[in-house]
């Protein structure tokens, strides 16, 4: 979990331009999350965690604001 949140960081502190950052969440990071889906057990909290870190994240890259709607990121 903490590598997924280190790449997270790392990708919102990089000069990638906002869709091809989302591209990287997509096709980096979130496989990574689905790929250890079939050899680890996590909790529904964990998934929730795993979420939320991905929406903050993909929140940041566009510059939206915190309180943006998470259902118009989703």
């Amino acid at each position: 979990m903490t590598s997924v949140l280190d790449r997270c960081e790392s990708l919102c502190a990089s000069a990638a331009s906002p869709d091809q950052a989302i591209r990287i969440l997509q096709t980096c990071i979130q496989s990574k999350v689905t790929y250890g889906l079939a050899a680890v057990t996590y909790t529904p909290s964990d998934l929730s965690l795993f979420d939320h870190i991905l929406v903050k994240t993909a929140k940041r890259c566009y510059g939206l604001p915190a309180n943006f709607p998470t259902q118009a990121v989703r």
